[in-house]
């Protein structure tokens, strides 16, 4: 008789515990090698979002007065009156005309993960021609109506050629709403139609003028592509109908080939709330903060649907300067360190006394930027160098505890020259 053969309940027992040994091994190994996977992930997308948003800033701090002035009330370019301030006639709800300055700092609304981690982020504005490169040469002044003044515009410059290839012109030409879409491009890139962005205006005399665009003027800008135009707001202001006289600096008269107008912006830079209305970011996250950058109208308020997120998970946002300091003979650079207390009064509003931001000369940016999940149970303490390696996500500011309430901090720290106001001295 044929004996058989087989494993013993012992011999059984004993592979499914090697095996469920080894079995558990491999999965804990996997689920560490995943979770650093990720962790590495994050950081990379920490360090990347930097990089961008570094580059980003980096385009519109070199733009800085850009097509544009450094102060608007010391400003020795600007038509005026011999016996008027720059700003005498531009009435007080036009605080970003009152205010046009090519920089500013100032500090946001505190937030609170912000000033639980001990941080104060700035807010950065920033003014110049930000959606061109041109020049637009005046044909003639229009009328006025309903408040308005059409500005028309040469349709055979460069300029103008250069914005109609844009808008698809070729050999069967371009419609009237391409070429009107790619005009509004320039001088109202983002928001509703009632927006008023600033423009200025080149005299016969090569003095300046700066004026609100006309709230409805940026719906059409071409009766033909023949005939462009902009609308400029010349109730408030006078500005842009200021024709030269005896007691006057500069001005805008009849048909004249040598006035021309271009478009000017100011954007700020600030970090805020993904909560925040318009940003479309992660609504539900409230412990979320992004770097924005939002273009601001001639009120000097934030344009509806004029904001962008240039970095997610951003968490401080520094900004230092060297200014030229003309008290001094001869005029002396001068670098302010992150923190310096003259840093808010070089940069702050023009109308504020001690403010010079037309002297500044070069920005510094800190940017930091955390990965989108804590996982770190512990801080890692900066030592008084301003590069944060950890920062705390806890909203009940339990940050000692033994849970992964630390994500880690990525920090970089870029200079930026200014050169549209190497020779600003006024």
């Amino acid at each position: 008789m044929k004996r058989s053969s087989g494993f013993t309940l012992v011999e059984l027992l004993t592979s499914l515990t090697a095996g469920l040994i080894i079995a558990v091994s491999v999965i804990t190994l996997s689920r560490y090698a995943t979770n650093t996977f990720y962790d590495e992930v994050r950081t990379a997308s920490a360090e990347a979002n930097l990089r961008i948003a570094i580059d980003r800033l980096r385009g519109d701090v070199q733009r800085t007065s850009y097509m544009s002035t450094g102060n608007i009330v010391k400003d020795i370019a600007i038509a005026r009156a011999v016996s008027e301030l720059n700003t005498t006639s531009i009435p007080t709800t036009l605080v970003g005309l009152r205010s046009l300055a090519g920089i500013r700092v100032t500090s946001p609304t505190a937030l609170s993960l912000s000033t639980q981690n001990g941080l104060s982020p700035d807010t950065l504005d920033v003014a110049g021609n930000f959606t061109s490169t041109d020049d637009f040469p005046v044909r003639s002044l229009g009328a006025i109506e309903n408040s308005c003044q059409k500005i028309w515009l040469q349709s055979d410059t460069p300029a103008m050629y250069r914005l109609l290839a844009t808008a698809g012109a070729g050999d069967a030409g371009v419609s009237v709403d391409n070429a009107s879409s790619a005009l509004q491009t320039v001088f109202h890139p983002a928001g509703p139609a009632a927006a008023q962005y600033l423009v200025r205006i080149s005299d016969d005399t090569g003095r300046f003028q700066y004026a609100p665009l006309c709230p409805t003027g940026s719906s059409t800008m071409f009766l033909t592509v023949s005939q462009p135009y902009v609308s400029v707001a010349v109730n408030t202001t006078g500005v842009g109908v200021m024709g030269p006289g005896p007691d006057r600096l500069g001005g805008v008269g009849g048909i004249g080939p040598k006035a021309s107008i271009n478009p000017v912006q100011v954007v700020r830079w600030a970090i805020q709330p993904s909560t925040a209305a318009g940003l479309n970011s992660d609504a539900g996250d409230s412990g979320k903060y992004d770097l924005v950058r939002t273009f601001l109208d001639a009120s000097g308020n934030a344009v509806s649907g004029g904001s962008e997120v240039i970095a997610e998970y951003a968490v401080d946002f520094k900004v230092a300067f060297t200014y030229m300091n003309t008290a001094v003979t001869p005029p002396a650079l001068v670098t302010l360190p992150f923190g310096n207390s003259n840093i808010p009064v070089i940069g702050a509003d023009i109308n504020v006394g001690g403010s010079m931001p037309q002297r500044i000369r070069s920005v510094l940016v800190r940017l930091s930027t955390r990965s989108s999940s804590s996982d770190r149970t512990m801080n890692l303490p900066d030592a008084g160098s301003g590069f944060r390696y950890r920062y705390c996500t806890d909203p009940a500011g339990a940050c000692t505890s033994d849970k992964p309430v630390w994500a880690r901090v990525r920090t970089v720290t870029a200079e930026f020259a200014l050169p549209n106001q190497l020779r600003m001295t006024y």
